[in-house]
C-alpha cells in the first residue's frame, strides 16, 4: 500500500465535493442511455486515506511494491486470526494466542476401583496446558452402575495428560468408561 506520488497529485487532501445519493459502479448501457460511473478524485481519495489509515493504525510505514500491507496490518490490529482442526478430537487457536482442545477417551477395564489411560493432545500447546476437564459417560460398573469420579493423574503436559476416573469405593472398572475432555493453554 502506498500513497499516490504520480504527477499530477495535490500536495494535501482536497476538499471533496458535497456528498450526493450513494449508489453503486455501473458499466453504463448506450441502449439505454445509462452512462459510466465516473470515478472521480473523491472516490480515489476516499479509499486510498481508508487504505492508509488501516495501515498506519497497525504502525506500519506504507511502502510501495509491498502489497499485503493491508493482510498483515489486519492481522497485527485483531492479534491474527483463528485456526482450527474441527472434529471429534479437534483444536482452535484464538488471536490472543490462546488454544482450546477437546477430545474423547476410554478408560480401560482395569478390575481395579481405578483406571487410567494416556491421551495425546491433537496438537501440542507451545507454552502451557492450563487445565483439563472432562465428564464420563457412563458408569464404570455393569452391575452397580458406579458413575466414577474423573481428573488427571499429575499435571498435564504441552502434549497430552492422564486421565484418571476412581469408583471411590470398593466398586471396580469392569467395564471400559468413554469419556469426553477438553484442555486450555496457550
Amino acid at each position: 500500500m502506498y500513497q499516490i506520488d504520480s504527477s499530477g497529485v495535490a500536495p494535501s487532501l482536497p476538499t471533496p465535493n458535497p456528498a450526493a445519493t450513494p449508489g453503486y459502479f455501473t458499466g453504463g448501457n448506450p441502449a439505454t442511455g445509462t452512462p459510466a460511473t465516473v470515478l472521480d478524485a473523491d472516490w480515489f481519495n476516499s479509499v486510498m486515506v481508508e487504505l492508509l489509515n488501516v495501515v498506519a493504525a497497525a504502525g506500519l510505514t506504507p511502502t510501495k511494491g509491498t502489497n499485503n500491507q493491508i493482510l498483515a496490518a489486519i492481522n497485527t490490529l485483531i492479534g491474527g486470526s483463528v485456526t482450527s482442526s474441527l472434529g471429534a478430537n479437534g483444536w482452535r487457536k484464538l488471536p490472543d494466542g490462546s488454544i482450546e482442545q477437546w477430545g474423547t477417551g476410554t478408560l480401560p477395564a482395569s478390575g481395579a476401583s481405578t483406571s487410567n489411560v494416556a491421551i495425546t493432545f491433537p496438537i501440542p500447546f507451545p507454552n502451557a496446558c492450563f487445565t483439563v476437564t472432562g465428564n464420563p459417560q457412563r458408569g464404570a460398573n455393569s452391575v452397580s452402575g458406579a458413575q466414577p469420579s474423573w481428573g488427571t493423574t499429575g499435571a498435564p503436559t504441552t502434549t497430552g495428560f492422564t486421565a484418571n476416573g476412581d469408583t471411590l469405593s470398593s466398586v471396580t472398572f469392569n467395564q471400559t468408561v468413554p469419556f469426553s475432555w477438553r484442555a486450555i493453554g496457550k
